[in-house]
């Protein structure tokens, strides 16, 4: 008996969960989000925002708001000078810890706002905003209020909660972008264009979207893009991104030489090379080997004209796969495949494994949550299983189709 012959025959309890209805699914998607609000609160509550030895939640918007505060000081290039950016910090972290800022000045553009009100209140109000953005553009994508719950309840969620991080607003562009892409090109364009602060987790999307000849779309995003280049260099000088630039070293070397804050997080085949004793030339030319065969996925599923959500889903994916830079709270962008593969299947029909491969996925995250994080990247390979099992659906649903219309009636 052939492997797909065992998978096809697999017992339908595990193979098509049909016990997962959309009454439990809901009720668990609810229970989720009760867990999440109840940690959050947990957190606040007994271990506070601050500890013994300084600040012991939201670090790293703690480094976004000591940025913003230096150019806010009169200092633009400030954010990427590790003497001026440290002392600034101390103002939040209250203890002597220099994170630097590796971010381009274009992301400044969107901090400064954060950086005129105190700590705390910059805290709640970036939360707000760019929770409030990836909600909306997971109801713009899905609209279902049961599906933004869920998105809510997604584990990756936790992280950003947590460490005050910026991923909830790069998933709201990347998904929003690519949900309105086919509907409304210009507006979508406008949106993806914005991947300018973070361009390393969307280098498949202008590939994507030249292979597929969505020309108003790219033509849009580059005008976004550099409208916002013009403006940054505008407000801040070109003094700002000479300092970047001369700093990129930074965010180098904590990805080359793996350190051991860094190694267990960053969820890429580049550090998993790294840490299983690979040299830093071998785990570029595996990276770069990976995100090819990634694209290669890509044109292949292009040409077998794959559904709007596969094609959106692999988009994603790929991007994700592509980077070498990829940490645990990035990976917040996963609950848009998801919500594009559930409203599909769910209108559809559900493929074989189909549920399976989506509430695996959706449960990958909380592996980040295990002590010590041993081993710490099963996201990575859950990303490409996810490629896998969508290429394995495409070809087996191709082959049924075949026997159907081959078949004498």
């Amino acid at each position: 008996m052939s492997f797909n012959d065992f998978l096809d025959r697999a017992d339908a309890a595990g193979r098509d969960m049909d016990w997962l209805t959309p009454e439990r699914a809901r009720i668990y998607s609810s229970a989720g989000l009760i867990c999440v609000l109840a940690i959050i609160f947990a957190r606040l509550v007994v271990i506070g925002v601050y500890n013994k030895t300084g600040l012991s939640m939201f670090e790293d918007i703690g480094q976004y708001w000591a940025a913003a505060h230096l150019v806010l000081q009169g200092h633009p290039a400030g954010p990427y000078v590790e003497a001026l950016q440290s002392q600034s910090e101390l103002q939040v972290y209250r203890s002597a810890i220099y994170q630097p800022f590796l971010h381009p000045p274009i992301f400044l553009l969107l901090l400064l706002p954060f950086g005129m009100l105190p700590f705390l209140w910059a805290v709640a109000a970036f939360t707000l905003v760019t929770g409030a953005a990836y909600l909306a553009a997971i109801y713009q994508a899905t609209d279902s209020i049961w599906m933004v719950i869920a998105a809510f309840a997604f584990p990756a969620v936790l992280l950003n909660f947590v460490d005050g991080q910026d991923a909830m607003l790069t998933a709201a562009i990347i998904g929003g972008g690519l949900t309105l892409m086919d509907r409304h090109p210009r507006i979508a364009g406008l949106i993806l264009g914005l991947m300018i602060i973070k361009p390393h987790l969307a280098l498949a999307v202008p590939i994507a979207l030249v292979l597929t000849r969505r020309w108003n779309v790219l033509g849009w995003a580059a005008l976004s893009a550099y409208v916002l280049l013009l403006l940054s260099i505008t407000v801040f000088g070109w003094g700002a991104w000479n300092a970047f630039l001369a700093s990129t070293h930074v965010g180098r070397y904590v990805l080359e030489q793996g350190s051991v804050w860094a190694a267990g997080k960053i969820q890429s085949i580049f550090v998993v090379v790294r840490q299983s004793g690979g040299s830093v030339r071998t785990a570029y030319i595996v990276q770069l080997l990976s995100a090819g065969a990634a694209l290669g996925v890509f044109v292949w599923a292009l040409r077998r004209n794959v559904s709007p959500a596969v094609e959106r889903s692999l988009i994603v994916l790929v991007s994700l796969i592509a980077t070498p830079y990829l940490w645990p709270y990035d990976l917040v962008v996963l609950a848009f495949p998801l919500a594009w593969l559930k409203v599909e299947w769910t209108r559809d029909g559900f493929p074989p494994w189909g549920k399976f491969a989506l509430v695996v996925v959706y449960l990958l995250p909380m592996t980040l949550f295990t002590p010590r994080r041993v081993p710490p990247h099963y996201c990575v390979f859950g990303l490409i299983g996810l490629v896998l099992y969508l290429v394995w659906d495409d070809w087996q649903s191709k082959r049924r189709l075949r026997t159907l219309t081959t078949t004498p009636l």
